[in-house]
């Protein structure tokens, strides 16, 4: 989808314009770009957040894009897909999820991904609190 194209270009209400009409189609077809636009923000704060609005609105209705997302190399882009499937109660991203757990070298974000699966609540998640439950990190 190229409707996004020239968006850094457009004015305010073209912008407005163009990101409600994406979010009322549902035009998933979007999320490549808005993602680009998530990673290096607009600048104007009421555009960037309402580009993180219709991203969210778009993955919501397309979990295979949240799944996705979950392998990303950006580590942006994978929080805002653990958000959303903790928000959705994805099952599906359990596999993802795990991986991520696993490889987690920092706390902070091993704590995020442990809260994006207390929410998801998957018994495939037990053993992995399980062993955090001796992390040194009091927090984690």
């Amino acid at each position: 989808m190229d409707s996004l194209t020239g968006f850094r270009g457009m004015n305010f209400m073209e912008q407005v314009n163009l990101l409600a009409e994406l979010e009322d189609n549902k035009a998933t077809g979007a999320i490549s770009q808005l993602l680009e636009l998530y990673l290096t923000p607009i600048g104007d704060a009421a555009v960037d957040t309402m580009v993180r609005n219709c991203l969210r609105t778009l993955m919501l209705a397309d979990p295979s894009a949240v799944l996705s997302c979950l392998d990303s190399e950006q580590a942006k882009i994978r929080l805002f897909a653990m958000n959303i499937a903790a928000e959705t109660g994805l099952k599906e991203s359990a596999p993802a999820l795990i991986k991520l757990a696993e490889a987690a070298d920092d706390p902070d974000d091993l704590i995020d991904v442990l809260t994006a699966m207390s929410k998801i609540r998957s018994p495939e998640f037990l053993p992995l609190f399980k062993a955090h439950l001796e992390h040194p990190d009091p927090l984690v």
